[in-house]
């Protein structure tokens, strides 16, 4: 899904930017594997799902695949989203909403310049709004986002203004509800704000997260929940001749019973299931042939 050297350069820039450049605390390292395991994994398993489909030798269902793929029906997988890890989170220290998604990209104009945002501010944090955010923040707030070397983009058009020329900025913040957003040097999302009076809180996440004595040490709950299907159970029962193979979770007071038939993703695609779990007991199975 040409993720692999992408992957790569995302996390050498982001990595090299907040140790090298930043100098946070190096105990950010220990949080990486964590943080990109299960995102670099969902890419893996999608590239291996996209052979599978391309590589057929079979002429039917090869003819198949193609039918398939000319149909409109097949859809690209969206961008894996990062779980845990350098990231905005609410007060109770769940991962704010949309935080580890990807972050927009398109073309703008600034000033007499036009390109693509990456192209114009290279690898800092973008903070991205449709208000003047410099104007609403009080100067202990505008003195922490020069710190923080964080680049303030103000969509729209007129004096110090950044034309939105594909709409992709205006579209993102206007689907979401958002009047601004704060991303990461990989152009993965930091944090949001839904509102004016929510603009300080990314920047203080970030402040957070950048602070030198911070620690980033990952937390059992999040460790646990990284890797897909790692809060189930493999078991085998035989059964007609067969043998029944199942994966159970035996969360310690769960709400009621989630049975579910495997279909077209097993538990190591995807955190969905394990989030599931926290609440609900959920036995998964896998029919025999």
């Amino acid at each position: 899904m040409a993720q692999g050297s992408c992957s790569a350069m995302r996390d050498g820039i982001t990595m090299a930017r907040l140790v090298l450049v930043r100098r946070v605390d190096e105990s950010i390292l220990d949080d990486d594997e964590a943080e990109r395991l299960a995102h670099a994994r969902s890419l893996v398993e999608g590239s291996i799902i996209m052979w599978k489909l391309l590589s057929k030798t079979d002429p039917a269902k090869a003819a198949a695949s193609d039918a398939f793929m000319h149909s409109g029906k097949a859809k690209a997988p969206k961008m894996p989203t990062i779980m845990s890890g350098f990231l905005q989170q609410t007060a109770n220290g769940e991962v704010s909403l949309l935080a580890g998604t990807s972050s927009p990209q398109g073309r703008l104009c600034i000033g007499e310049r036009e390109g693509l945002l990456d192209d114009y501010l290279g690898f800092g944090f973008p903070l991205v709004s449709n208000v003047p955010i410099e104007v609403l923040l009080a100067s202990t707030h505008r003195d922490l986002l020069k710190s923080l070397d964080v680049r303030i983009i103000l969509r729209g058009s007129g004096d110090q203004k950044t034309e939105d020329i594909d709409k992709p900025y205006q579209t993102y913040l206007e689907e979401h509800g958002l009047v601004a957003y704060l991303s990461r040097p990989d152009f993965c999302m930091f944090g949001t704000a839904a509102t004016m009076d929510d603009i300080t809180f990314p920047i203080d996440a970030l402040a957070t997260e950048l602070s030198p004595t911070k620690s980033h040490r990952v937390t059992a709950k999040t460790a646990s929940s990284t890797l897909p299907g790692s809060s189930f159970v493999r078991r085998k029962l035989p059964t007609g001749g067969f043998t029944l193979q199942y994966d159970e979770s035996q969360p310690s007071n769960p709400m009621a019973t989630i049975i579910s038939v495997l279909g077209s993703a097993g538990l190591e695609m995807s955190t969905a299931k394990d989030q599931i779990v926290e609440q609900y007991r959920v036995t998964k199975l896998n029919p025999p042939g």
